[in-house]
């Protein structure tokens, strides 16, 4: 029998490859709100959105010294590990979460719907329990928002407005390579 051939009920069955998501102005707009009220319920230190590949959705918190980038690409890697040890041994199941222990803070990272990954930083003295139970929430809230998408004129505008700016981005490329000074 072949190895790398799935069995029913493997774990990698249902493996499957995530794409980027497309926020809409209005969509951000509630992000940014239901983020901002999690920073203050929990209370929060610092909270980081980003996407599964890593690009950074949004900030909100006291940032420090933190590289972002950095921060963003290695907690979308370490939900996406989490995520697939947890499909080897049998034990996926959605909202994974991962939580680390600090002397100063806690942080836990979580899953917020297929394509959201969830980091927030809690003073150590702040009950994991509650910690967890507000974040459940919030990816929830976060899945929700991003399901319903807003009004045709918005989408349209905002397609609208892709489009001009590759348009751009082509143009001055193009102007670059064929030595156009634009004058």
């Amino acid at each position: 029998m072949n190895s790398s051939m799935t069995q029913p009920n493997d774990p990698r069955k249902n493996f499957d490859l995530r794409s980027g998501v497309t926020i809409y102005p209005s969509q951000q707009k509630e992000i940014d709100q239901v983020l901002n009220d999690l920073l203050n319920d929990l209370p929060a230190h610092f909270i980081l959105l980003a996407d599964t590949r890593g690009q950074i959705v949004t900030i909100a918190g006291v940032r420090g010294d933190n590289s972002i980038a950095a921060l963003g690409s290695l907690v979308a890697g370490d939900i996406a590990a989490s995520r697939e040890m947890a499909r080897i041994t049998g034990e996926y199941r959605e909202h994974q979460t991962i939580m680390r222990e600090g002397e100063e803070t806690n942080m836990i990272v979580s899953e917020a719907g297929p394509h959201l990954v969830l980091l927030v930083q809690v003073l150590s003295h702040v009950p994991l329990g509650w910690s967890r139970l507000k974040m459940r929430e919030v990816c929830e809230r976060l899945k929700e928002i991003l399901e319903i998408l807003p009004d045709r004129e918005e989408v349209e505008q905002f397609e609208f407005n892709q489009e001009t700016m590759s348009e751009q981005v082509r143009d001055a490329i193009d102007s670059i390579w064929l030595g156009d000074s634009g004058e």
